[in-house]
């Protein structure tokens, strides 16, 4: 069952928190503070209990927000939550995008990084996303609207179970479900079994 929630017992109850796109990330984030929503996050974290950030959530997941133009709010810099290493700066043009994707890096919530399979997604935000760290990227970009490219998206903490991408319309692919159940199924003793 997928729901959202606004409080943090509710949050504390999930299988997998998912901090989701936003058009207002600054102001979406002070309110997770305010309502302890962002605490429950960093207890999750320590826990290596799953968190999953998409855009704006992979964003608030990161070390810094930077808004030097005022895109989104008035606060030129944001400290983040801290989770996974990475910093934003937001541009005055948006990004927007189709492109296909393979996994950079093996994890619970990401599958095997062996496998050669490419997953198809979508950009769409202001934020620009640079890793703090080489080698921590969730996702390599291989084609952005067309062009071939090698870009690494998002990032995942050492244990594997806090992600972080800029990718929307990652779980439109059947094995990422898969994968994603079937780790969440596994933590509570269960076996998830799925169709192609």
């Amino acid at each position: 069952i997928v729901r959202f929630v606004e409080t943090a017992e509710d949050t504390e109850r999930a299988d997998l928190v998912i901090l989701p796109g936003s058009k207002n990330t600054v102001l979406d984030l002070e309110w997770l503070r305010q309502v302890g929503i962002a605490d429950v996050v960093t207890r999750r974290a320590a826990n290596a209990e799953p968190v999953l950030g998409i855009c704006g959530g992979c964003q608030m997941l990161g070390e810094v927000i930077e808004d030097p133009h005022g895109v989104e709010s008035t606060e030129p810099s944001v400290r983040g939550l801290g989770l996974l290493p990475l910093r934003t700066r937001f541009a005055r043009e948006k990004t927007t995008a189709r492109v296909e994707a393979r996994r950079a890096t093996s994890g619970e919530l990401l599958g095997d990084a062996s496998s050669d399979e490419v997953l198809t997604g979508y950009e769409i935000h202001m934020g620009a996303v640079a890793h703090v760290a080489s080698g921590t990227g969730a996702y390599e970009i291989v084609s952005r609207s067309g062009a071939v490219t090698s870009v690494m998206d998002g990032a995942c903490d050492g244990s594997g179970v806090v992600v972080g991408t800029m990718i929307h319309g990652l779980m439109d692919n059947p094995s990422v479900r898969a994968d994603l159940l079937t780790a969440l199924a596994r933590r509570k003793g269960l076996a998830y079994e799925h169709t192609t």
